[in-house]
């Protein structure tokens, strides 16, 4: 029974870590995101920068940032992504992927 138990309890910690880790890159995200609205000028690899330094080293190198503009009629549109895979696993089963993906649209200038 111990064994189960173990492999329970590992499972349930690694669980709350995942969680953690994609939490945090939500929350870099957001602060990349305000970046934005206060620098509409605000480059890719900035943002990109902006994510990496909120991050611990669990998640710094596997997170990629997209950033992309349009214009539409109601005024300048940028959209910011992130796509991260996380890794869940319990040590002697299987190890999980779980791809994470968050979009921001943050409108940069209304039409005049």
């Amino acid at each position: 029974m111990a064994p189960v138990m173990i492999m329970l309890l590992l499972g349930i910690m690694q669980f709350g870590w995942t969680q953690h880790r994609l939490s945090s890159v939500r929350s870099a995200m957001e602060r990349a995101n305000r970046a934005l609205l206060i620098d509409p000028q605000l480059t890719q690899a900035a943002a990109q920068a902006i994510v990496t330094s909120h991050l611990d080293t669990t998640a710094k190198t596997d997170v990629t940032i997209t950033l992309t503009t349009e214009t539409i009629p109601a005024g300048k549109v940028a959209r910011l992504t992130t796509y991260y895979v996380a890794e869940f696993g319990v040590p002697g089963l299987a190890t999980f992927s779980i791809p994470f993906r968050i979009n921001k649209t943050t409108v940069l200038k209304a039409a005049t």
